[in-house]
């Protein structure tokens, strides 16, 4: 996210910070670190005891300090107990209900399908994209229109459109990106190696949206984005500085059986970040665009490395959840739990753009705290406390900030992700200065001293995982992949 932390400092530098005050509000509190040298820091650890701070209010509908949830009342069976702790769901690591498989997490290609409803094996019957299968008949037996290793549409190659065996499209050969010169596909647009058209939409337009425009993570029913919130006034600012065409945001639609893009039960839309091939970024916006594609946006099988399964019904897109990692400009942002939504539009009797769209996601404590502000090429206030270092993104969003009149952060994660409890954190704030995390306390009450505390490790993972809710309104117009980047 270097990108969009650059254009908003670039946007607000200045001088000035927020009132002191000695640790962010439950509920408000957020995360901290930064660049202060190893990743690992020397970890006090305690427990929790503070008499002074309130308990959680379950049932308010806000996600407090080591809640789980918070879906805006105490009845059991929605999703949220009574005691606000979040009841089974895909991810926790225990099958139950439909699920098919849980593993603990949101991503696909790991022997469980980020929504737990497939178990990613050829001849289960679905069609797992993430893991290479073309095809999937329910068997593994060779000869009857899929392969034995679900790899391959045995008739795919030979010219000729083979319905039944889920062809769209039949070019001569199984060679992706290389156009479409046969009559059973529209000349120019593109046949891939699973004889089904290539489809691919650049995203022609992407804001930061309103705190109001997200997606609901609390379970309340209302959308969740606290990273706007976190921003606050610098997110009109930001947003008139971002240009959707400079980033070559590509959606490749993947095992789509309806080139309309109508109606689709099983379908994955690969998330890449193109490379324009046409050198006129003006073309991406005007659905024109051509692109090529890095070598590592697939990998073995042609599976994509970064994709949200889901499908569409009368036109409406939804797809996830799914761990990705998107890049913005310089900075490559981990978002979990993310989630793709928009009204799919066909003209020409192909999916030609999408309107109403949305990503949304969680930005990792974690993450934010390994953006420094320190050598960004511009003048912001040294970070509170007189410690060494020069801060992080993770620091201005919980400690705050007043940069020329416009107030930023002070707020902290609304996300619970590992499942223990919302986490906190303390911080130190003053006048001309940006607000430093000094303490970190774990949803389970574990307590972290240190200005560096949110890039403590437990083992080999970050510790502090929760995160801010963030959403980005998106529409999209077609595109066209010609090929790998060279």
């Amino acid at each position: 996210m270097r990108t969009i932390c650059f254009l908003m400092m670039a946007t607000l530098a200045g001088t000035g910070c927020g009132s002191s005050h000695d640790s962010v509000p439950p509920g408000d509190g957020g995360d901290g670190g930064g660049d202060r040298g190893d990743a690992v820091v020397t970890i006090d650890v305690q427990e929790e005891t503070r008499p002074d701070l309130p308990p959680p209010e379950c049932g308010n509908g806000t996600v407090e300090r080591m809640e789980q949830c918070d879906d805006g009342d105490t009845d059991p069976g929605d999703g949220c107990d009574a005691m606000c702790r979040r009841e089974p769901y895909c991810g926790d690591g225990n099958m139950g209900g439909d699920e098919v498989c849980d593993d603990g997490n949101n991503r696909s290609a790991d022997g469980c399908r980020s929504d737990c409803g497939s178990d990613e094996t050829c001849g289960n019957g679905i069609v797992d994209i993430a893991v290479g299968e073309s095809c999937d008949d329910d068997n593994t037996d060779p000869g009857d229109g899929c392969s034995a290793d679900c790899q391959t549409v045995e008739s795919c190659g030979d010219g000729a459109v083979n319905a039944a065996n889920g062809e769209t499209c039949d070019d001569g050969d199984t060679v992706a990106w290389d156009g479409c010169t046969m009559m059973s596909c529209v000349p120019g647009e593109g046949c891939g190696p699973d004889c089904r058209n290539e489809i691919t939409l650049v995203i022609d337009s992407l804001q930061i949206g309103s705190p109001m425009e997200g997606c609901d993570y609390s379970g309340d029913g209302r959308p969740d984005n606290s990273f706007s919130r976190a921003l606050g006034l610098g997110v009109p600012l930001l947003n008139g500085m971002i240009n959707a065409g400079d980033l070559n945001f590509l959606m490749h639609f993947m095992g789509l059986d309806d080139v309309t893009g109508s109606t689709d039960s099983s379908m994955t839309v690969a998330w890449i970040v193109g490379v324009d091939a046409d050198m006129d970024p003006t073309n991406n916006l005007s659905g024109m665009g051509q692109f090529f594609v890095p070598a590592d946006a697939f990998g073995a099988g042609g599976r994509p490395t970064t994709a949200f399964y889901g499908g569409i019904a009368a036109h409406a897109l939804t797809a996830g959840p799914e761990d990705v990692s998107v890049a913005f400009g310089l900075f490559d942002l981990d978002l979990s739990q993310g989630r793709l939504s928009g009204t799919t539009v066909a003209s020409s009797g192909r999916l030609s753009s999408l309107s109403g769209g949305r990503l949304c996601g969680v930005v990792s404590v974690a993450t934010l705290a390994n953006i420094p502000l320190a050598g960004l090429p511009i003048m912001l206030p040294p970070p509170c406390g007189g410690g060494g270092g020069a801060g992080s993104f993770a620091d201005l969003l919980v400690g705050g900030a007043t940069i020329f009149t416009v107030s930023v952060g002070g707020i902290g994660p609304d996300v619970d992700l590992d499942g223990d409890g919302l986490e906190y954190f303390e911080t130190v704030t003053g006048d001309g200065c940006v607000g430093v995390i000094t303490a970190c306390i774990d949803g389970d009450g574990t307590r972290i001293e240190g200005d560096g505390c949110a890039t403590a490790l437990d083992g080999e993972v970050d510790r502090f995982v929760d995160g801010y809710s963030a959403g980005f309104p998106i529409t999209a117009t077609s595109a066209r992949i010609v090929g790998v980047a060279p």
